[in-house]
């Protein structure tokens, strides 16, 4: 753009008794009176590259009031077992629904080693994020298998398993990933749950509607 002049590695610290605004440079303390100022701070996120959230205190001095910086757009912790954490760790969660109250988003989340992320966890971060700081936790539920109506799935699981590994039949018979049964049956033992023995009906409720309780951003 024209006019336009990037000074690189200059942090903004404030003001001086004049109004101008004050920089640390690699040449020392630099101020500068401009027509106007727009600023574009950013979060406390990336420390390491500037973001820190020090602006806050630096408004606040001068009687700007500053809403309190909350975690967005981040993960959640899971206390995965750590048979599940060790195998399922980086996969994603393809061609699911998450939910939590009354939202609903479709896209992928990412098994992580200390819990989920995800765009779809983004979209959803800022009402767990709440319920976490109301309530102290929030349990987000994952469907499956949401593009299948729920008869269909019912059909599918009430077929014979015979010899099949209860895992091997669900793979096939509701067409569930590796990490996605996992998924099931971690919320499964978590509750008590025995999967092999719930009648169709409610292992297709469980499949649609699973949940993954976080208490910590």
């Amino acid at each position: 753009m024209t006019g336009v002049q990037f000074s690189l590695r200059h942090r903004w610290t404030g003001w001086d008794e004049h109004g101008h605004l004050l920089f640390q440079t690699p040449n020392g303390q630099n101020a500068v009176g401009p027509r106007a100022t727009a600023l574009a701070l950013g979060g406390a996120s990336w420390p390491r590259l500037g973001s820190d959230g020090g602006w806050v205190e630096t408004l606040g001095a001068r009687g700007v009031k500053v809403t309190p910086l909350k975690s967005a757009n981040c993960g959640f912790v899971v206390a995965w077992s750590d048979i599940f954490r060790d195998r399922f760790e980086g996969q994603p969660l393809k061609g699911v629904a998450l939910s939590f109250g009354a939202h609903l988003v479709r896209a992928e989340a990412m098994i992580t080693r200390d819990g989920i992320e995800g765009g779809a966890i983004y979209a959803l971060s800022a009402e767990l994020r709440e319920a976490i700081l109301a309530s102290g936790g929030a349990t987000l539920h994952i469907a499956l298998r949401p593009d299948l109506k729920t008869h269909d799935l019912v059909a599918r699981l009430s077929a014979p398993r015979g010899k099949q590994t209860f895992s091997n039949w669900l793979r096939k018979a509701a067409q569930l990933s590796p990490v996605g049964i996992g998924l099931l049956q971690e919320a499964a033992i978590a509750s008590g749950v025995v999967l092999s023995s719930l009648p169709p009906e409610n292992l297709t409720e469980r499949i649609n509607a699973v949940p993954v309780p976080s208490s910590r951003v």
